[in-house]
């Protein structure tokens, strides 16, 4: 093998990429531009012969790295601002495509699961979609959190304690919740109103109105009013195994003030006391 097939094949195989590619070429053009101006150069400066055509090839491969280099940074300057944000709006795009997708998806499978939650699910839900919430997670609990995890609903944030954790909903159900809400208390209110005798909305307007039905009647009455309405008991012992002494009813939250509204009245806390069947006032 002669040196000069020797010398080709070392710098075949030193181009590993385009960077060092472009290098070569730098330094091809720049020994077929300037050679003959350098060996003018060089002559001029009285060097011998045997370091000319050494130093000319020193500085042309000199040269001519240096300008490769150039060329290589603003070929990867140019790719970046044009080429490479080419596909950088592309994936974004594309990413966002599939966020969307998945977001409908996901509240069409809401939708679905919704109707068949209890209320105090729900309403861990509505407040969700206000912000993000602290809620007790264990065995015990009466949020099913895992269910909601595992749907995808919700989305746990930080840990607070072994058994409370801060969640977040999920930005398609959060939405879909703020735009339904108002219309569900509504309906809620309707039928609470139509389906309940004037006790109990006589009770919950006035703050010293006695009922006169029974207790276990009146007790009935205000269980079936959920969640409207709450009914907390007072039992003599406290295993709640023993009689009922007193109790309190109190309207939710989420409905109070659209109940005053549509009746037009003030609505009550109230709390009375309980005499075998008798109501009387605490």
């Amino acid at each position: 093998m002669s040196d000069a097939v020797g010398t080709i094949l070392k710098i075949i195989s030193s181009i590993a990429s385009p960077k060092a590619a472009v290098k070569f070429i730098a330094i091809a053009i720049i020994l077929l531009l300037s050679w003959g101006h350098l060996n003018d150069l060089i002559e001029s400066l009285g060097t011998t012969s045997e370091h000319k055509n050494l130093i000319m090839l020193f500085l042309a491969l000199g040269t001519g790295s240096i300008v490769g280099e150039i060329v290589s940074v603003l070929g990867e300057i140019m790719y970046k601002y044009s080429i490479g944000k080419y596909f950088e709006v592309r994936q974004k795009k594309k990413s966002i495509k599939e966020k969307k997708e998945y977001g409908e998806r996901l509240l069409t499978h809401f939708k679905l699961t919704y109707k068949h939650l209890s209320f105090s699910t729900k309403e861990i839900l509505w407040d969700l979609s206000k912000e993000p919430q602290t809620i007790w997670d264990d065995d015990e609990s009466y949020i099913p959190v895992r269910s909601l995890i595992e749907n995808g609903y919700i989305k746990q944030i930080s840990s607070l304690s072994a058994h409370e954790n801060l969640y977040k909903l999920h930005p398609y159900i959060s939405t879909h919740l703020k735009n339904n809400i108002e219309k569900e208390i509504d309906n809620i209110i309707n039928v609470f109103i139509s389906e309940n005798n004037n006790e109990l909305i006589n009770a919950i307007t006035s703050s010293d109105y006695l009922p006169h039905s029974a207790y276990s009647d009146f007790s009935k009455i205000a269980n079936e009013a959920c969640p409207v309405i709450a009914i907390n008991k007072d039992y003599e012992s406290i295993d709640f195994s023993n009689k009922v002494i007193g109790f309190d009813i109190s309207i939710n939250k989420y409905f109070k003030a659209s109940l005053g509204e549509k009746l037009q009245k003030k609505i009550y806390t109230r709390k009375f006391k309980v005499n075998g069947e008798e109501i009387n006032a605490a």
